[in-house]
């Protein structure tokens, strides 16, 4: 029976001349299957690109929700077999509106969202999907999608101010620089989190370029580089507060350089 479902997928039922969908398999077996089976046998479809790639437009124009978008797909063009925005009892999508929705919210991951000049959180990308999926499943779906850190570019760990004071003067401006000539390696951006914070990625860069400074000269002051003033940001001081609950001078290492072998 599953066997002669699969023939069925993707082929034209000479009665409507489109393809057939799983409630017109299930009544061509004579009920010997249900709809429910034949989705579930039946390979996902594919989100199309107008669909994971979709975005509002930012003047205002067209759908403000992914919701809405496939709405007006479905009463224009339509939608595929086996894709539908009817929800079971629970409310939840069929697997193969899922798989679109999940499609979509993975192109969103580490984006940045015009309207907050930040990156997409979870709660957003379930409000701009027009409550298709909640938050925890968009932020599931980024911590199982989310690829390993690439390595640290050689030019980023090894940067410094030219002795001439001829192009960057900062490694924020060397980076800027780097992505408008070629790019930055996927997984690293210079896009911040709603708390300003840079994302794992770019952190990492951050990070190895700052421990490349440790117990180095500072050609200006002809002495080791301090952690204060920074060339990564213009910030004077930092925030640590300390007992006293007042700001003070930086003076601490924003990383620690304990030796792998004593840490614990």
């Amino acid at each position: 029976m599953r066997s002669w479902v699969l023939r069925l997928h993707g082929q034209e039922n000479p009665a409507t001349n489109v393809a057939y969908d799983p409630q017109e398999v299930a009544d061509l077996s004579g009920n010997l299957v249900t709809p429910t089976m034949v989705d579930s046998w039946w390979p996902l479809p594919p989100a199309p690109p107008q669909v994971s790639g979709w975005r509002p437009s930012p003047g205002g124009q067209g759908p403000s929700t992914l919701r809405a978008f496939l709405e007006q797909m479905r009463d224009g063009p339509g939608l595929r077999p086996g894709v539908s925005l009817t929800v079971d009892r629970q409310g939840k999508l069929g697997p193969g509106m899922m798989a679109w929705v999940r499609s979509w919210a993975l192109g969103l991951y580490e984006q940045e969202n015009p309207a907050t000049k930040s990156v997409y959180t979870g709660d957003q990308v379930a409000d701009l999907s027009g409550n298709l999926v909640t938050y925890s499943a968009v932020r599931s779906w980024w911590q199982k999608a989310a690829p390993p850190l690439p390595p640290v570019d050689p030019e980023v760990e090894q940067w410094r101010p030219s002795p001439g004071g001829q192009g960057p003067s900062t490694l924020r401006a060397f980076l800027q620089q780097m992505r408008d000539r070629r790019g930055l390696s996927p997984g690293v951006s210079l896009i911040v989190d709603l708390k300003g914070s840079l994302l794992p990625g770019m952190r990492a860069w951050v990070r190895s370029w700052v421990l490349g400074l440790r117990g180095q000269e500072n050609p200006a002051t002809k002495s080791v580089y301090t952690t204060c003033p920074a060339t990564w940001s213009p910030a004077p001081r930092c925030s640590d507060t300390g007992r006293t609950g007042r700001v003070r001078p930086c003076s601490r290492r924003p990383w620690r350089t304990t030796p792998l072998a004593n840490r614990t």
